[in-house]
C-alpha cells in the first residue's frame, strides 16, 4: 500500500478529540500550605542574611513554582546569587533557578521545583480553551508553560528541532 493510497482513503475518519482525557488538576490545600511555607522560609532566609526583600508574587506551574522577589533599593542582586546553596538547603530541594530579572518585570525570580508535579496530558493541551485557532497546519503540541497555557511549535518555522525530556 503506497502513501498516496493512504492519503486518498475516504473510509478513514479522524478520531474525535473527545477521546482524549484531561488530567485531574487538583491544587490541594497541602500544595497551598506548601507555597505559603516556602514564602515564609524565603523571607526568613533573606532576613537572616540581612537582605531586605519580600516575595511579591507566586506563579505555580505544572513542574515549578516561580517566586517573584522584590528587592529593597540598594540591595545588589549578587547577594542573592551567593545564597543559592543556602536557599536549596532551607527549601529542601536539590536545585533551583534564579532569574535576574524576570523577563518583563522589575523583580528577581526564584524557580523552585514542585514537590508534587502535575501530569500534563495531550487532552489538557488540545482541549484547552486558550488554544489559538489560527495557529497553522503544522503545529505540534509541546506542553504547558509556567502559567499553564498550552505551548505549540510550528514546524514550518523551524529548520531544526530537538525535543528532549524525562519520564516520571
Amino acid at each position: 500500500m503506497s502513501v498516496a493510497s493512504v492519503v486518498e482513503d475516504k473510509t478513514y475518519k479522524i478520531p474525535p478529540l473527545s477521546l482524549l482525557q484531561k488530567s485531574k488538576t487538583l491544587i490541594s490545600t497541602i500544595t497551598k500550605k506548601n507555597v505559603k511555607d516556602v514564602v515564609r522560609t524565603l523571607e526568613r532566609i533573606l532576613s537572616d542574611f540581612k537582605i531586605e526583600a519580600k516575595v511579591s508574587d507566586v506563579t505555580r506551574g505544572p513542574n515549578v513554582t516561580l517566586f517573584s522577589i522584590q528587592l529593597a533599593p540598594g540591595i545588589k542582586v549578587r547577594k542573592i546569587l551567593t545564597l543559592e546553596n543556602d536557599l536549596c538547603v532551607a527549601l529542601g530541594t536539590p536545585d533551583l533557578r534564579i532569574l535576574t530579572p524576570i523577563p518583563g518585570k522589575a523583580a528577581l525570580g526564584l524557580e523552585v521545583p514542585n514537590k508534587v508535579k502535575e501530569i500534563v496530558t495531550l487532552g489538557d493541551i488540545l482541549l484547552s480553551p486558550d488554544i489559538n485557532p489560527n495557529r497553522g497546519i503544522l503545529t505540534v503540541p509541546i506542553g504547558k508553560d509556567l502559567n499553564g497555557d498550552p505551548v505549540f511549535i510550528d514546524i514550518v518555522e523551524m529548520p531544526h528541532l530537538l525535543i528532549a525530556g524525562a519520564t516520571g
